[in-house]
């Protein structure tokens, strides 16, 4: 591929991705107020449209009484960017061969949720997910992502 024309692709699929991450950020917001009320029927203006968001949302209440509010919000998290891409940041393999485009993108996707988080005012979990993933492209700490595993949460 020329280079010029590779630029030229990793701009859209940057600007793709932050796209997505705005989306995905709206969607975590709205599940979380969802999550966070205290039973508010399907027919409030918070309830996640998509009938996948709101299955993502009875296993969130789970999980928080399990594992706490914190696991809980990244379960939610996880299950919204699933939503909109489907692969997480920590599943590139950047010493995959033949290489993986989407290697590229760990780390620009990671940035663009915490910047699209940031602006919904998601401000603890952008600090959550800057505090367990440090040195990595994953937006989901380890611990969390072993818990969930741990106990069917996927």
């Amino acid at each position: 591929v020329p280079p010029g024309l590779q630029e030229a692709i990793a701009a859209k699929n940057v600007a793709f991705l932050h796209k997505c991450t705005g989306r995905i950020a709206e969607d975590f917001a709205a599940c979380i107020r969802r999550l966070s009320s205290s039973g508010g029927g399907d027919d409030d203006a918070d309830a996640p449209a998509r009938e996948a968001l709101r299955a993502a949302l009875s296993t969130a209440e789970r999980v928080r009484v399990e594992g706490g509010m914190g696991r809980a919000r990244m379960f939610l998290l996880r299950a919204c960017w699933r939503l909109h891409v489907p692969w997480l940041p920590e599943e590139l393999c950047p010493t995959a061969h033949p290489p993986d485009f989407r290697m590229h993108y760990g780390a620009a996707a990671k940035s663009a949720l915490l910047d699209a988080l940031i602006r919904l005012g998601q401000h603890d979990v952008a600090s959550l997910i800057v505090a367990g993933t440090a040195n990595s492209d994953a937006f989901v700490p380890r611990d969390v992502t072993e818990w969930l595993a741990a106990r069917g949460f996927q």
